[in-house]
């Protein structure tokens, strides 16, 4: 029987015909587990070409594509959008958000959730990023001329930016320096690592006696708490103050709904479906957007000539004054930022392996993907093949002029997915990290430590550095 399922699977693609454990990634003393994940896995795409299969353990084939052909067939199908199991262990913390949930929930809470990213809600959000982001250069000041993780800095940045903008919450992260929430995040997500990799502690019935499992239990029961206390709280504020969303004296529309109200407004959610969708913006409101702010500043702290570039654009756009606010219209009239902020997230996508897990046979340019198989998408890796962006590992803005994007595959750069699932949030975070981006610049030269600080990539479901984010900042005059 084992024979026949094999020969079956090996109609998929090219690829390592034995099965490849997962332990024997983790056997390296030298290694990181998380960053052989990334090298093995990139050894793999270089002996086996854009598409091989790889068996996850005994019971779980994946088939690995970075080709923009297969690439945009299954991402822009209706049919292939559910997401696979592993995603599943998301479920004891985040139910049936948008991350996990497929068929006629997600549609229904696709349908509902889609107002909340409007152009016109987002351009109130330019207010939450410039109060915040002023915050954040304060806090930088304080940090001139040292060596310093900026993730630490960000992250925190991110929090108070998600819940004031989404859900009219005071975090108070960065004054507070409250950490709590976040390292329940980190915890959790260190833990949905080690259960992704492991056969045994995928399944509960395992989990539940392993040494991790109770602090994975009171991390869950914590942040879902937290999410309560947000979502009750803000009932609490529409019930004081029910004009808030009208208008003022003078005829005008005061601040837009934005995401929590609009959830608290369905009437076809229950109160677990509205605090499981809160949980998942939550977490990938903040974790994601701080990835890739990080990343950016790291990458840019090598780069003065693009950071001039940068400079000049925003005191040819915005002012001299580094106070002013940057508006989404600013943004839009900045060609340059965004070419680098394309760059960045092809460089470092924040969510760097999306998977599907296929409910039908498919065939395929000759070969057959059988039910069952999960479609794991590299765009970590995808980002970085020559044959789509020539001297990949160099950082050049210039690829996302309009001339030279017309000459590569619609789906070569995918950084928020694409397809019907693609990144429901992924204006909120563009504008944000480009905001945030900006306004470091504005104020400081980026840096590099001396010695040049080596990243440890890592994928937890979000893009991290095991090492931190090291640079160095100095004041602009």
């Amino acid at each position: 029987m084992w024979r026949g399922i094999t020969s079956l699977y090996k109609q998929c693609s090219n690829g390592p015909d034995a099965i490849v454990s997962n332990q024997s990634t983790r056997d390296s003393h030298t290694e990181r587990f998380d960053s052989a994940v990334f090298n093995n896995c990139q050894r793999l795409f270089d002996s086996y070409g854009s598409v091989f299969r790889i068996w996850q353990d005994p019971l779980h084939l994946s088939v690995f594509v970075a080709d923009p052909d297969i690439v945009e067939y299954f991402l822009s199908s209706n049919t292939h959008i559910k997401k696979s199991e592993g995603y599943d262990l998301f479920q004891p913390w985040l139910g049936q958000g948008l991350i996990n949930n497929a068929g006629d929930i997600w549609r229904k809470h696709r349908k509902i959730l889609t107002p909340a990213f409007h152009m016109k809600i987002l351009e109130q959000f330019s207010e939450s990023f410039h109060k915040f982001g002023q915050l954040l250069i304060e806090k930088l000041k304080k940090q001139e001329n040292k060596d310093i993780d900026i993730y630490k800095f960000i992250i925190l940045y991110a929090m108070d930016a998600i819940c004031d903008s989404s859900m009219r919450i005071d975090a108070n992260a960065q004054i507070t320096g409250d950490m709590t929430y976040i390292n329940a995040v980190k915890r959790f997500l260190d833990i949905y690592e080690m259960r992704f990799f492991s056969f045994f502690n995928r399944y509960e019935l395992f989990f539940r006696f392993s040494s991790e499992y109770k602090q994975y239990k009171r991390d869950i029961s914590f942040l879902q708490t937290f999410t309560k206390k947000i979502i009750e709280q803000r009932k609490q504020e529409r019930c004081s103050n029910q004009t808030e969303e009208e208008f003022d004296e003078f005829g005008r529309r005061k601040r837009r709904k934005v995401f929590l109200d609009i959830l608290l407004d369905s009437d076809s959610m229950s109160d677990t479906e509205i605090r499981e969708e809160v949980d998942t913006f939550l977490f990938g409101g903040h974790d994601t957007v701080a990835s890739t702010i990080s990343f950016g500043l790291y990458e840019l702290a090598k780069h003065p000539k693009i950071q001039t570039k940068i400079l000049e654009e925003i005191e040819s756009v915005v002012g001299v004054d580094k106070t002013e606010a940057i508006t989404i219209q600013h943004l839009s009239e900045m060609d340059y930022l965004d070419r680098v902020v394309k760059e960045i997230l092809r460089l470092y996508p924040a969510a760097p392996l999306i998977e599907r897990e296929l409910e039908e046979d498919v065939f395929l340019n000759g070969s057959k993907y059988p039910k069952g198989a999960t479609i794991s998408f590299h765009i970590f890796i995808q980002h970085r093949r020559k044959e789509l962006f020539p001297e990949p590992e160099l950082f050049d803005p210039d690829r996302f002029l309009p001339e030279n994007i017309a000459t590569r595959h619609k789906f070569a750069y995918i950084p928020f997915s694409a397809g019907p699932r693609n990144c429901i949030g992924q204006k909120y975070a563009l504008i944000n990290c480009k905001t945030t981006i900006a306004n470091v610049i504005r104020h400081f030269l980026v840096l590099p430590v001396v010695p040049q600080h080596e990243v440890i990539l890592l994928n937890d479901a979000v893009l991290k550095s095991a090492n931190g984010l090291l640079l160095k900042l100095a004041c602009r005059h």
